[in-house]
């Protein structure tokens, strides 16, 4: 997955690599009018972040980690929730599911 990977419901996933190595994703959404990070995005219409996956040790020692449950199409564990927490969603099958938040209400 070197490209960037729609999930739909306007999120995208794009992999970062270390060494030649999958370690994590870069997600981006949708921005919630709640959203209060700081920085803010310097798209207010999107957030992003970043997140790494089990077994990459070079991050800082308490951030968290994701497993990849599946690799085609993309599954992940734990969930995914924006720091400010205004998005909340899990990467499932390549696609986003909402957990609630902005995605549903704006249906």
């Amino acid at each position: 997955m070197s490209e960037l990977l729609d999930l739909g419901s306007g999120f995208t996933a794009r992999l970062v690599a270390h060494d030649g190595k999958r370690v994590g994703l870069i997600v981006e959404g949708p921005c919630d009018e709640r959203c209060h990070s700081t920085p803010p995005p310097a798209d207010p219409q999107r957030c992003s972040g970043i997140l790494y996956f089990t077994g990459f040790t070079d991050a800082g020692p308490d951030d968290p980690r994701w497993t990849v449950e599946q690799d085609e199409p993309l599954t992940i564990s734990p969930s995914v929730q924006c720091h400010c927490g205004a998005q909340h969603g899990f990467i499932q099958s390549g696609r986003w599911v909402n957990a609630g938040g902005i995605v549903e209400e704006a249906k």
